[in-house]
């Protein structure tokens, strides 16, 4: 069976309901000028057998068609994390989104950023003084919540893919939000990212005017 498709999400499908499908699979992944053939059981056979459990999850909260991605840190440097730490994020997916497997994956996106953390706001005072730029800092954990939920209900939806009517909860209570009857927006945080006290500290060194435009 040749499956005609450039889509990474169509790969990692391929590859979680492999032991479901009966025959060989070759996905087809390149050009008219250059065809590529990926063999499915080839690839699923080399895995190391920690990952093929939670490859969704991974894929999902790593960024994909429906999530962000952290900042910095593409799948390929935290394959070694996941490699690692896949335990984490196997509750993701599966059944209601209760806090503990939040508080799972929140310990896994701490370990991307190299800490021991329990939480990314730790993660962040850990951090302040030692990165250069705010981006390279780990999203607070009000923002990671709704990244999580947004991760979780992708992951349900990949999860299922076998079933012909999946069972999910609703998406404005995954993460997003249904904005002019219309359409799926992100729920990027609800709490402020920094105190506001912190940012009446925030000052440059500009001797007339602000040149960098970093204070108000």
């Amino acid at each position: 069976m040749v499956i005609c498709a450039r889509d990474t999400d169509v790969l990692l499908l391929l590859l979680a309901h492999k032991e479901r499908i009966t025959s060989k699979v070759w996905l087809w992944a390149g050009t008219s000028k250059k065809p590529k053939y990926i063999p499915i059981d080839q690839v699923f056979n080399n895995l190391p057998p920690s990952t093929k459990r939670g490859q969704l999850q991974f894929h999902a909260i790593t960024g994909c068609d429906t999530t962000s991605y952290l900042s910095g840190h593409s799948k390929t440097t935290v394959w070694k994390v996941f490699l690692e730490n896949f335990e984490l994020l196997l509750p993701l997916g599966e059944g209601a989104l209760e806090e503990d497997k939040l508080k799972s994956a929140e310990k896994f996106v701490c370990k991307i950023y190299n800490t021991e953390a329990e939480s990314t706001d730790m993660a962040r005072f850990i951090l302040f003084g030692r990165v250069g730029a705010p981006e390279k800092l780990p999203p607070t954990s009000d923002a990671l919540r709704y990244h999580v939920m947004r991760a979780h209900y992708q992951a349900m939806i990949w999860r299922q893919a076998h079933i012909p009517t999946p069972v999910l909860p609703k998406p404005e209570e995954s993460g997003w939000i249904i904005k002019n009857d219309d359409y799926l927006a992100p729920v990027l945080m609800k709490l402020d990212p920094i105190p506001k006290a912190c940012v009446e500290l925030i000052s440059c060194n500009c001797k007339t005017g602000c040149a960098t435009l970093r204070c108000k």
